[in-house]
């Protein structure tokens, strides 16, 4: 996600209702685990430019 904040604030609290709980937290990302499930949530730097590439390491 290009806005970090913006994503924690609209998933986050999704997350913890539905069981998740914080597994790891970084300046670029979150991780929850719920049982076997672990899901994360990250600034990326793909999304930063006119157009999305996943393998952009700006």
């Amino acid at each position: 996600m290009a806005d970090l904040d913006c994503a924690l604030a609209s998933l986050g609290w999704l997350l913890e209702a539905l069981g998740y709980a914080t597994f790891h937290s970084w300046d670029g990302g979150r991780g929850w685990r719920l049982g076997p499930t672990y899901l994360v949530i990250e600034q990326s730097p793909a999304l930063t430019a006119e157009q999305h590439d996943r393998c952009r390491q700006d």
